[in-house]
């Protein structure tokens, strides 16, 4: 069975969580192939996702560090420049008309209430926002299911197309991320 023949029990019996993110959709159009290209006022926030595999490289490297005041200044520098990333990627966030919700996630696909009518098999550039850390995630996804809630919302449940193994690497590593926060609250 394929992920496009799973019903939607099928698709609750993968691991899926809760989490806080952002989420903008636009619809998608055949002669753009890039998902990031649909969002430009968001590139702020895939370069934050390159500063945090750096940020790491650096830690790594700092741990090294020997001299304790080399090793504390390295720190303060390092906290200095991820707290002005953090303040671009809030200003990026702020600035469009994302807003923070619940997302119930898997490696397959998502769900979330919408106030924009929907059906399914409505394809969409999708851009997710990872809440506190502000990791950006682009890719493409289509309507699976959509369901009318109460407040003239209605949730829709998005099946991920063509991502990457990192891509799909970089939702795991955040689905646990959450669900390890989940545990210890």
């Amino acid at each position: 069975m394929t992920q496009n023949d799973k019903t939607p029990e099928d698709r609750r019996e993968a691991f899926r969580v809760d989490i806080k993110a952002s989420v903008s959709l636009q619809k998608r159009e055949p002669e753009r192939v890039d998902p990031a290209d649909y969002f430009q006022q968001l590139h702020t926030l895939s370069l934050y996702a390159q500063f945090q595999q750096l940020d790491q490289e650096l830690n790594q490297v700092a741990e090294r560090i020997k001299d304790l005041a080399t090793f504390k200044s390295i720190d303060i520098l390092r906290r200095q420049i991820s707290a002005l990333s953090k303040i671009s990627a809030v200003q990026s966030l702020t600035s469009g008309d994302m807003t923070s919700q619940t997302v119930n996630i898997s490696e397959g696909g998502c769900s979330f209430d919408v106030t924009s009518p929907m059906s399914i098999g409505d394809e969409f550039a999708t851009a997710i926002i990872f809440q506190p850390t502000y990791f950006a995630l682009f890719m493409f996804s289509e309507v699976v299911e959509v369901t009318p809630t109460e407040s003239n919302l209605s949730r829709v449940h998005l099946r991920f197309k063509e991502l990457t193994d990192r891509q799909t690497q970089q939702i795991v590593k955040h689905m646990f991320q959450a669900q390890t926060e989940q545990k210890n609250a």
